[in-house]
């Protein structure tokens, strides 16, 4: 199983049970939860979901707008449902989310978009 850069395994979760592969996103992507503007560092993200650290743990099946940002001013609200949270260490919480509709789906589908684009961009 992998294990967390945090310590630890990811999650019960086993990746090879992901439908498809998650982006590792540490410094790619900005979250902000629209509701009371807390931040979120996102550990990886795929069209299908996304995990989360948070500073306190978020209800498993709560629904929240997330605000993703990229370093290019970019941004995409995504309505995600939470599947699971579980304490990685005090004061550190990750949590994975997936998206409640198409239109969040395809929200998701832009920000890899936007992730890989940047990714080839040379600078000269």
């Amino acid at each position: 199983m992998a294990t967390s850069p945090l310590g630890g395994s990811p999650s019960g979760h086993s990746a090879s049970r992901r439908r498809t592969p998650r982006l590792d996103a540490h410094g790619l992507l900005c979250a902000r939860f629209e509701s009371d503007g807390r931040t979120a560092i996102v550990r990886d993200i795929s069209d299908n979901g996304f995990a989360l650290l948070t500073e306190s743990p978020v209800e498993p099946g709560m629904q929240r707008m997330v605000r993703f940002s990229l370093s290019d001013g970019a941004s995409e609200v995504v309505l995600a449902r939470v599947a699971h949270c579980e304490r990685l260490r005090m004061g550190t919480y990750m949590s994975g989310w997936a998206p409640v509709s198409a239109a969040a789906q395809e929200a998701l589908e832009r920000l890899l978009d936007g992730i890989i684009g940047a990714s080839f961009i040379v600078d000269e």
